[in-house]
């Protein structure tokens, strides 16, 4: 099946697309090897991103992230385009260590929906987290120094901790619960 043939029978007859190819290095590329990429993307049509912030040592989300919006023709050369730009800029080293590890195809409302949504997951104080428990504020912070399986919190401020939905959604789902109060230590 030639590429306008995926373009016309799987991608429903639509003209453009964005895509968007993560590729993964053992190092985050540095500031000198990112605008020589961004300078090799433009020449495609691309923009380019550091995955993960841009430091010296190695990281899990080193890598770039490049974007492109192309006729549904051109698809398929976007991930080339990306590896070998990242290959031809940032050296020997990094060049042998370059992996593909996401691709991404969406039409443009998509891809502007997904990136103008907040990434900040839905956040929980104490008090939030006992009710959606079903217990009190001081049985949440019990269960928190007591249980080890209890969610870490996602951040401590100067209010108290506070954890995210999911992961308290999901301790919840796991809680085997034990009515009444605890027995109290005889003396």
């Amino acid at each position: 099946m030639s590429t306008m043939q995926l373009g016309d029978d799987i991608l429903g007859g639509r003209d453009h697309w964005v895509v968007r190819v993560t590729l993964a290095t053992m190092f985050p590329p540095n500031e000198r090897q990112l605008e020589a990429m961004a300078d090799a993307a433009d020449a495609h049509d691309m923009t380019v991103a550091a995955r993960g912030p841009i430091v010296d040592d190695a990281r899990d989300d080193a890598g770039m992230v490049f974007t492109a919006e192309v006729p549904a023709d051109e698809i398929g050369q976007v991930p080339a385009r990306a590896l070998a730009i990242a290959q031809e800029t940032c050296g020997y080293g990094i060049a042998m260590q370059v992996a593909l590890v996401d691709l991404r195809i969406c039409t443009a409302a998509v891809y502007e929906a997904e990136a103008t949504r907040p990434d900040t997951p839905e956040l929980l104080a104490a008090t939030d987290v006992a009710e959606l428990l079903g217990v009190s504020r001081q049985r949440v912070h019990q269960l928190h120094s007591e249980r080890a399986d209890f969610p870490a919190p996602y951040a401590r401020l100067g209010s108290g901790p506070i954890w995210t939905r999911p992961a308290i959604e999901a301790f919840d789902k796991r809680w085997t619960r034990k009515p009444g109060r605890p027995a109290r230590a005889v003396s």
